[in-house]
């Protein structure tokens, strides 16, 4: 299955845009790498930038690691290592 995540606090974008600004195509993505866990898997990242109508959010979607059980698990998303 497939999850679309709206996070903040990405930090620095590459190509960096003003603060409170719309993104643009190409739209910026963190300057640093991300990962996202489910549980103790890595989810693949489908998509990674700036939400285009929503400035200050990052948009991600990911998809969930195959064999994930059904219920609750923790997603962490990792910015430059930190969660």
């Amino acid at each position: 299955g497939l999850l679309s995540l709206r996070l903040t606090g990405e930090g620095r974008l590459d190509p960096a845009i003003e603060e409170g600004r719309f993104a643009e195509a190409p739209y910026p993505r963190p300057a640093a790498p991300v990962s996202v866990n489910v549980g103790a898997d890595r989810a693949e990242i489908l998509s990674l930038a700036a939400a285009a109508l929503s400035p200050g959010v990052l948009h991600i979607t990911i998809r969930l690691p195959a064999g994930l059980a059904a219920g609750q698990h923790r997603l962490v998303v990792n910015i430059d290592g930190t969660p």
